[in-house]
């Protein structure tokens, strides 16, 4: 009988969606589970171990261009260098002329001589300075430069001393110039005379040190150039102070002159100011007789007309 059976006819139940049926327990869903560590830790290994290689590899290769670029700059420089070797000993650059400007003749041969540079020598080794020096040493070169000129030519420029006064000794005359050097033996024309009789001068090419020479070159070189050329002489005798005779005027007769008591060397500017106002003066009164008088302008802020002691 139905009513005494002892089991039970259990209930249905719904099933699940997608005709699955649900299991007595939680529904769970499934989780990927990440790779076991051992296998991380190879693939990272790896990678490092590829940049690694390829950081290498870049290095390797840098180094290697490096090189070559060294090796091609070192080979340009010693091909550059023995083209250079070979241009300096070439017969190309063997000094067939010597050349000289700002002189001419007889000292133009001097200047060729002493600078020394022997024919055949090459122009590139040449010592410039020192051919210079040499050629300075002549009495009448007041500078001296050489330039080279490729392939073979090698130029001595001068420059001359130029003599401003005519130093006259008792038995003999010279010529020097601005600096107080000795140029030269002889006279020329247009250039201020110094008369010294009782002076030794030294040799050629060496300064003169007379003081009355000395006082005499600076003014015959600061004058004012009309003044300058009514200069007839500058007398510098021992033991008395510097003079010059000066034109006064210059007419059919003949000129007149005066003596000028000039002293040292200094205040050549002022003192000239005042022997043109002096000059002026005695020019301008034509009953003044300057015969036995003498113009005194060492101190030029009051210079007298005084008799001749």
């Amino acid at each position: 009988m139905s009513g005494s059976r002892s089991s039970t006819t259990a209930r249905s139940r719904p099933s699940a969606p997608g005709g699955r049926e649900k299991s007595g327990g939680p529904s769970r869903r499934r989780s990927r589970r990440p790779p076991p560590a051992s296998s991380r830790s190879g693939a990272s290994a790896l990678g490092m171990h590829e940049r690694f290689r390829d950081r290498r590899r870049a290095v390797r290769d840098a180094g290697l261009r490096r090189r070559r670029r060294l090796a091609g700059s070192a080979t340009a420089l010693v091909a550059l260098a023995a083209l250079a070797i070979g241009l300096t000993h070439s017969p190309l650059f063997r000094v067939a002329e010597v050349t000289v400007a700002g002189a001419e003749g007889e000292r133009a041969a001097e200047v060729v001589a002493a600078a020394g540079v022997d024919p055949g020598a090459n122009l590139l080794f040449v010592d410039l300075m020192a051919a210079a020096a040499r050629v300075r040493r002549l009495p009448w070169v007041a500078d001296a430069r050489l330039t080279r000129v490729p392939p073979a030519t090698l130029e001595v420029s001068v420059t001359l001393r130029e003599p401003v006064v005519v130093v006259r000794l008792a038995d003999s005359s010279w010529l020097v110039d601005a600096q107080g050097m000795l140029v030269g033996g002889g006279a020329r024309d247009g250039l201020a005379r110094v008369d010294v009789p009782d002076t030794v001068l030294p040799s050629v090419g060496q300064p003169v040190d007379e003081p009355l020479v000395r006082a005499a070159l600076a003014y015959a070189a600061g004058l004012p150039d009309a003044l300058r050329a009514r200069v007839q002489r500058y007398e510098a005798r021992a033991g008395q102070p510097l003079r010059a005779v000066v034109t006064v005027t210059a007419d059919e007769d003949g000129p007149t002159s005066i003596p000028v008591v000039l002293g040292g060397g200094d205040d050549v500017a002022a003192k000239g100011r005042a022997l043109e106002l002096i000059l002026e003066r005695v020019t301008a009164d034509e009953n003044l007789d300057t015969e036995g008088f003498e113009i005194d302008v060492r101190a030029p802020e009051n210079p007298v007309l005084t008799p001749v002691p």
